[in-house]
């Protein structure tokens, strides 16, 4: 779990959800492969079958955002804000964050009980600012690099 300051606990889920299992992997690659608003991951292992590990934990609300960036997508550099409440969410979009597996091109914020979004930002990579922003949370919106 995540208290909010940067630090995480533990939790056991027990036998049986794919979080206990301890295989030789050797790439992930993390999407909302169920459209329902939280990441989900699939893991290839060496010796074992693929593992598609689906979230289906109690969820706040959130906003999935893709990048069109005309000279590359994804468009690796670009750094997206979030104004929550009176929180600052930032993401960084980088290449590849698995050796052996790419995960999707949506950048997911968790809101928790935030409605909205009160400012989107996108600092795209070559360091143009563009202000998107207030967006309504639990939705995928699509950004369009305007200069």
């Amino acid at each position: 779990d995540n208290d909010g300051t940067g630090h995480f606990t533990r939790r056991d889920f027990g036998a049986g959800t794919g979080l206990d299992q301890v295989t030789k992997a050797r790439g992930a690659a993390f999407s909302d492969f169920d459209h329902d608003g939280d990441l989900d991951v699939a893991v290839a292992s060496m010796e074992e079958p693929p593992q598609v590990l689906r979230n289906d934990l109690p969820q706040g609300h959130w906003l999935a955002v893709r990048l069109s960036y005309p000279w590359y997508e994804p468009a690796v550099g670009a750094v997206v804000t979030a104004q929550v409440g009176d929180k600052t969410l930032t993401r960084w979009v980088i290449a590849t964050p698995s050796y052996g597996g790419t995960s999707t091109g949506e950048i997911f914020f968790g809101l928790g009980e935030a409605k909205e979004v009160t400012a989107l930002e996108v600092k795209w990579p070559h360091l143009a600012v563009q202000k998107v922003g207030r967006v309504d949370a639990n939705q995928r919106i699509t950004v369009t690099y305007t200069p």
